[in-house]
């Protein structure tokens, strides 16, 4: 993927630094990061931007376009969030799962998979999903909604480089927006899948430095492999709600992606509050 990051900074938000935003992404990227980062209020101002527009290794972030697609099947009732999928997990021999389901065979019902998915981004879980519905299914979805650069390409947990699932902010801000709207599901199974985000387990990213508790529905993604750290979702400052995606590819290393994603939300969110 072609590295894009000559970008500065840009902002409709005066009260940032953002000369101090561009010295905190240039003292952590290397030559051969590909960053992406957009912080958008849902009335369609640009707090911050750099690179918005460029399609991103998705990770586990696209398990939120899956929970959706997932939602919409319920909503059709073709599917029944009480319905219960039984499944073999058969990564456990080889000792390379390490998730919430260690029996090796087990029953789940959907919403339990769903929510496993999302706040503990098990890849068993979304995998049962996946193969539940078919690729053909969630990439069709993904285009109906409107998701352009949204593309499920493999399962969870087994890597490929050629083989890789992607996304983008321009994506993620529209799928987070139609969900907190409460638009692209109807309005019960919105705050389904809304009470999931919030649910979240991962706090070690954009929330690394916030000590003040705050309502935020996210997902985060990573891939050792590829010093990856994504997280992306909505926060809510006085009923104003903003979406917030960073997409950090090809970084230092895992830790070092990771302290820039919450030097630079803990940057941001203090601006706005």
């Amino acid at each position: 993927m072609k590295n894009n990051n000559r970008k500065k900074v840009r902002s409709m938000d005066n009260k940032l630094e953002y000369e101090k935003i561009e010295k905190i992404i240039d003292e952590y990227k290397t030559k051969d990061s590909i960053i992406s980062i957009l912080v958008k209020d849902f009335e369609g101002n640009v707090i911050v931007e750099y690179n918005p527009n460029i399609k991103a290794n998705s990770a586990s972030c696209i398990k939120v376009a899956i929970m959706v697609a997932v939602l919409k099947k319920i909503q059709t009732k073709e599917l029944n969030l009480n319905q219960v999928l039984e499944f073999e997990n058969t990564s456990l021999a080889y000792k390379k799962y390490a998730g919430i389901y260690n029996e090796i065979k087990k029953k789940a019902s959907i919403l339990e998979l769903l929510t496993f998915m999302i706040i503990n981004s098990d890849n068993l879980a979304t995998n049962i999903l996946i193969d539940l519905l078919g690729f053909d299914y969630y990439n069709n979805f993904f285009l109906e909604i409107g998701l352009q650069d949204t593309k499920l390409n493999r399962m969870m947990g087994i890597y490929n480089l050629n083989k890789e699932n992607y996304t983008s902010n321009k994506d993620m801000y529209h799928l987070y927006k139609q969900l907190l709207e409460e638009k692209i599901l109807n309005k019960e199974l919105c705050k389904i899948a809304k009470s999931i985000l919030h649910k979240q387990r991962s706090k070690t990213l954009s929330q690394r430095y916030i000590y003040e508790d705050i309502e935020v529905y996210h997902k985060t993604g990573a891939l050792s492999y590829l010093n990856l750290r994504n997280d992306c979702g909505c926060f809510i400052i006085n009923n104003k709600t903003y979406y917030f995606g960073f997409f950090l590819e090809q970084m230092a290393s895992k830790e070092e992606a990771s302290i820039l994603i919450g030097k630079l939300f803990k940057l941001i969110y203090k601006s706005l509050t």
